[in-house]
C-alpha cells in the first residue's frame, strides 16, 4: 500500500478467503491510491461496475468534500453552499448521492448529476442525508420532518416521500434496488419498503438494521443477539432471516453489501462490544444463502463499513 504524507489511502478492491474458499483460488487485486483534493486524507464509500468511486476527501483548505473518481482523476463535487460534503452512493451512470452543507448552516441530501449538485430538500425539517441511489436515480436516506421527527425517505420523480415508521420514533433508509425497494431501520428493526408499504422483516434476535438490498429483494444487515446484544450479519430471503454467523469471532458481525446472486460481504469483530477498533477489523468472506461454491457475479458494489461501525 502506498502511503504518502500520512495519507489514508483507499482500498479499491480486495477479497477475504476463509472456510470453503481455497486461498489458491482467490483472484489477485491491485490497490490504487486515489489521492485527495489537495489535503491529507480521503475515504471511499461506494463504487459502481465501471469503477467510478465516490466518498469524501480533504481539500487544501482543510475541509472535506464529496468526490467522484472517474477516468483516473478525482473531481471535487462541491457543496450546497456550506463547508463540507460527502458522497455515499453511486449508480451505474455515475450519479452520486450523499450529504452536503448548506449556506444556512444545515446539512441536506444531494444528487450530483450532469455536472451539478442538486439539493433534495427535507421532509419539512432542518436536515436530510442521502444514503444510496439506484440506476433510475431514486435516492433513499433519512430526513427530518416539521415536527422534528426523523423518517426514511424515497426521492423519486423530483419529490421526497416519507416512508413512515414501524410505530417507533424514527426510521432511516440505507439501501435501494432498481425496483425502488428500500431497506433500513425503523424503530430499531430492519424493514423492507415495497409496493407503498413498510414491512418489518426481523425474524431473529432483538433489534436489527438492513444495510443493502439486491434486485431480488434479498437483504443483508445486522441483527442483535437476544442474550448478549452482539450483532450478527444476516441474510433476509424468502420471508425469513438467516444468521450468517461471525467467521468464528466472538465480537459479532455485520453484513454490509449483497450482490445479485445473494452473496454477502461485511465485517466481523474479534471481541468486545460488536464494534471494530483500528486493529480489530476483519472481513466476512463472500457467502451465499444456499452455501453454493460458485463465484459472485459482477455488479454495483458498495462499501458501507464506516457508517455501520458508527452505529
Amino acid at each position: 500500500m502506498n502511503v504518502k504524507s500520512n495519507m489514508l489511502t483507499v482500498l479499491v478492491a480486495g477479497l477475504c478467503a476463509a472456510g470453503a474458499h481455497d486461498a489458491a483460488a482467490v483472484t489477485p487485486y491491485r490497490v490504487t491510491d486515489l489521492g485527495t483534493l489537495g489535503g491529507t486524507f480521503s475515504v471511499a464509500n461506494a463504487i459502481n461496475a465501471s469503477g467510478q468511486i465516490t466518498g469524501g476527501a480533504q481539500t487544501k483548505d482543510g475541509t472535506r468534500h464529496a468526490f467522484l473518481f472517474t477516468a483516473g482523476s478525482m473531481l471535487d463535487l462541491g457543496t450546497l453552499g456550506g463547508e463540507s460534503s460527502e458522497g455515499a452512493g453511486i449508480n451505474a451512470s455515475g450519479h452520486v448521492t450523499g450529504t452536503a452543507g448548506t449556506a444556512a448552516g444545515g446539512s441536506h441530501a444531494f444528487l450530483f448529476s450532469g455536472g451539478s449538485m442538486m439539493d433534495l430538500g427535507t421532509l419539512g425539517g432542518a436536515f436530510s442525508t442521502g444514503s444510496d441511489i439506484n440506476d433510475m436515480g431514486q435516492v433513499t436516506g433519512q430526513a427530518s420532518t416539521a415536527d422534528g421527527a426523523t423518517r426514511a425517505f424515497l426521492y423519486s420523480g423530483g419529490s421526497m416521500q416519507n416512508l413512515g415508521t414501524l410505530g417507533g420514533v424514527l426510521s432511516k433508509g440505507e439501501g435501494i434496488n432498481n425496483s425502488g425497494q428500500v431497506t433500513g431501520e425503523a424503530g430499531g428493526r430492519a424493514f423492507l419498503y415495497s409496493g407503498g408499504s413498510m414491512q418489518d422483516i426481523q425474524t431473529l434476535g432483538d433489534g436489527s438494521t438492513g444495510w443493502d438490498i439486491n434486485a431480488s429483494g434479498q437483504i443483508t444487515g445486522s441483527v442483535n443477539d437476544n442474550v448478549i446484544i452482539t450483532k450478527h450479519a444476516f441474510l433476509y430471503s424468502g420471508g425469513a432471516m438467516q444468521d450468517l454467523g461471525s467467521v468464528g469471532f466472538s465480537g459479532g458481525s455485520v453484513g454490509l453489501a449483497i450482490n445479485a446472486d445473494g452473496w454477502v460481504t461485511g465485517v466481523a469483530f474479534p471481541g468486545g462490544d460488536g464494534r471494530a477498533g483500528p486493529d480489530r477489523r476483519a472481513c466476512i468472506p463472500l457467502r451465499r444463502h444456499d452455501d453454493a461454491q460458485s463465484q459472485p457475479t459482477s455488479g454495483r458494489q458498495r462499501r458501507r463499513l464506516g457508517s455501520a461501525l458508527r452505529q
